[in-house]
């Protein structure tokens, strides 16, 4: 194996465990704390067995907020100026305080950590510009 080709299979094992990191339930970043909305669906009945929830999570990861975080993370990621449009599209107070909230705690985890600076950014647009 060529000097190079080394170099770069060991770069995109450190970024991949970067990555894994970041995106790990035990990266303290307070996620825990948040469901969009899963116990109050659970509490009116709408998402009672494993087939409602698949789908509910489905709905979140493909047309809610899971979609609009990993378009924004792209974006941030290749250096666009989204804050402001990750802000706007924050759905309600509690899902703006969510994503305020994660974002801090990532960047002041990912600061102590490696360095950098992502303090007063949505969660995504912290992920995307750290990345």
């Amino acid at each position: 194996m060529a000097m190079g080709a080394r170099w770069a299979m060991h770069t995109d094992l450190a970024h991949l465990q970067r990555l894994s990191q970041w995106f790990s339930a035990s990266y303290p970043i307070g996620s825990y704390a948040y469901s969009h909305g899963l116990e109050a669906m659970i509490a009116v009945g709408a998402v009672p067995d494993r087939a409602s929830f698949q789908a509910w999570l489905t709905d979140v990861l493909e047309r809610g907020a899971g979609r609009t975080d990993a378009i924004l993370l792209a974006a941030a990621w290749q250096g666009d100026d989204v804050a402001d449009l990750a802000v706007a599209l924050a759905g309600s107070k509690e899902r703006l305080a969510e994503t305020m909230a994660q974002g801090a705690a990532f960047a002041r985890v990912t600061a102590d950590v490696w360095g950098g600076d992502g303090a007063g950014l949505p969660f995504p647009v912290a992920v995307g510009q750290a990345a």
